[in-house]
């Protein structure tokens, strides 16, 4: 997957989570950084400032990573745990477009619509969460990032992605338990209940820190910002704001109504235990202590938000009594804030830590940042694992767009690469036949310098061919002369006037005789060497008188002999072909 950039955006501030995910889906957190946001009322001038306070922050911090994942606020999104009869990945996201349109509060026709598939359940269908945004609110965010240079890969919730980051770090938490996730955020704070790791209800709340720094700042004359979050403490509201140290009090859940069987039936159903009979006014908690109401207040209204959440989920989709509750957030940097809530909901309560189980790059550490205030950027990192959960509400148009535009690049590249290999085809057959004209050339020259010795060898061998065939042969000219000049009745008795030799055919011999006997014997003889398929004597002339000699008469004799011819090797016949002919000749019989 390579490097990803993970954008939080949220009223005033963008979180960037740069993250390397390997092929074996283990995530390396590279850097964690935040950045104000430009706020003005114009929509083109907030797109454009936003994209250049973007782009200014990649600089600043070197991120070169160019693909984004955008992270937007759950306040924004509707988001529903149906129930859909069917288990088929293609009807499943037919009913979930037309389930969408059932519950979206917004024009339909331009909204985005996604959904993940939380567990198929055989005939009794498939469990989906749905979400869906209005299409303005998710194209701003997409205009950013495309301004600023970005490719976004993928738009999805801040609960969601909270959600993600804790099934990530937290994976041993999720089995057969029902926990909520609570992101207590600057601007906003988004609730998520999961039973069995599995989502059933997910709701955002506008009860943000924002709020209460504002309120307290307005109060005490004193500008404060997240990092005094860490000065005050829950279980003491009151030492922050007046400096001496009281006894530690437990501020239980405050509501608008007094408590009834109603009431005490519902705090039981959240695990039994909760407190919601107001202590007696302290000084530390006056009047003339503006802060520490202030702080008290916005403690209880997160209070009742939870109260709220897990009311209308445990009516809705019959949620099951909540086990425990993991916070995050710029709210969980508050002291004993987990303490907070165990000692009201009674009920096991812990902040817990996104970057637990990923990989961590040591400047991170040495900052000193607080990584559960980056949870809901770094699920947005995330990729696929067991129990997260997937939504990508990217407009259909920016999608199509890159389609189209990634098309006509790969037909530019291929355009080019054709043309180039059709270059490169060009010039290597005009090198190719360069070069063979050339040696041809060369050997041409050279033909023609060496052709008298050529043709000289040419005569050589053909002499030097015929001499061995001569030689060699021990049945060829020079055996039969061999055997001739061994006979010693050989001039004495028989001359030889005439021989004629042709290799693997015939010798024909003539010459005088002083008589018959002395012509069969020579025909004999030769005839026992073997050489010879046929050995004759031929036609005799008696009394043949010899030329410049004294009137002798002799016998004038000719004979011929012939070779044997080589046997022509039959090809021998297969079994088949010897059945097949003897059944022919018993058909025939």
């Amino acid at each position: 997957m390579g490097l990803l950039v993970s954008l939080e955006f949220t009223e005033g501030e963008c979180k960037v989570v740069l993250a390397d995910q390997a092929k074996s889906g283990r995530i390396s957190v590279k850097s964690l950084s935040s950045f104000e946001l430009p706020k003005p009322d114009d929509a083109a001038a907030r797109v454009n400032e936003r994209a250049q306070a973007l782009r200014n922050h990649f600089k600043a911090q070197s991120i070169s990573a160019r693909h984004a994942v955008i992270v937007i606020p759950k306040n924004f999104v509707m988001a529903r745990t149906v129930t859909l009869p069917s288990t088929v990945d293609d009807e499943i996201a037919g009913m979930a477009r037309f389930e969408a349109d059932r519950h979206i509060p917004f024009n339909a026709e331009r909204h985005i619509v996604s959904y993940h598939v939380l567990a198929k359940q055989g005939m009794q269908g498939s469990d989906v969460l749905l979400a869906a945004v209005d299409q303005p609110i998710a194209q701003e965010y997409l205009d950013v990032c495309v301004k600023a240079g970005l490719t976004v890969t993928g738009v999805t919730v801040s609960s969601l992605a909270m959600f993600n980051a804790f099934a990530v770090a937290e994976k041993t938490a999720l089995a057969d338990r029902t926990v909520m996730v609570v992101n207590v955020g600057r601007g906003a704070t988004d609730l998520v209940i999961a039973t069995n790791g599995n989502v059933t209800f997910t709701r955002g709340s506008t009860t943000g820190v924002s709020k209460l720094l504002a309120d307290l700042t307005s109060a005490m004359d004193k500008s404060l910002t997240t990092a005094d979050l860490a000065n005050m403490d829950a279980l003491e509201p009151q030492l922050y704001f007046t400096g001496k140290p009281t006894q530690p009090e437990v501020v239980p859940g405050v509501y608008d109504v007094i408590p009834g069987q109603e009431q005490e039936e519902d705090v039981a159903a959240l695990g039994g235990g909760f407190t919601v009979i107001p202590p007696p006014p302290s000084a530390a908690l006056s009047k003339d202590n503006p802060g520490a109401v202030i702080f008290s207040d916005w403690l209880n209204k997160l209070l009742q938000e939870l109260k709220r959440t897990y009311e209308f989920a445990s009516r809705e989709f019959n949620c099951p009594m909540i086990n425990h509750i993991y916070l995050c957030g710029e709210g969980s940097l508050i002291r004993h804030i987990s303490q907070y809530f165990q000692a009201n909901f009674n009920i096991d309560a812990a902040v817990f830590d996104p970057l637990h189980t990923l990989d961590v790059a040591s400047k991170i550490k040495k900052q000193g940042i607080a990584p559960q205030t980056y949870a809901v950027a770094v699920g947005g990192a995330i990729g696929r694992q067991p129990h997260t959960v997937h939504i990508n509400l990217v407009p259909g148009s920016y999608t199509e767009a890159r389609s189209a535009k990634r098309q006509q690049r790969s037909y530019i590249v291929s355009g080019i690469l054709a043309f180039i290999a059709l270059i490169a085809g060009y010039v290597f057959l005009a090198h190719t036949f360069t070069t063979k004209r050339e040696l041809f050339e060369a050997l041409q020259k050279e033909n023609r310098t060496d052709k008298a010795r050529v043709t000289d060898l040419k005569m050589k061998k053909d002499r030097l061919r015929i001499i061995r065939e001569n030689v060699q042969d021990d049945k060829g000219a020079r055996a039969v002369l061999e055997i001739l000049s061994e006979k010693e009745y050989i001039p004495e008795q028989l001359t030889l006037t005439s021989f004629d030799y042709k290799r693997g055919d015939y010798v024909n011999l003539a010459g005088d005789a002083i008589d018959l006997k002395s012509a069969n014997q020579l025909v004999n003889d030769l005839r026992n060497t073997g050489f010879f398929a046929t050995a004759q004597l031929g036609e005799t002339v008696p009394n043949k008188t010899l030329r410049n000699r004294p009137p002798t008469p002799v016998l004038g004799w000719t004979a011929s002999f012939t070779f044997p011819k080589p046997e022509v090797k039959k090809p021998k016949r297969s079994a088949s072909t010897a059945n097949n002919e003897e059944e022919g000749l018993d058909g025939a019989e």
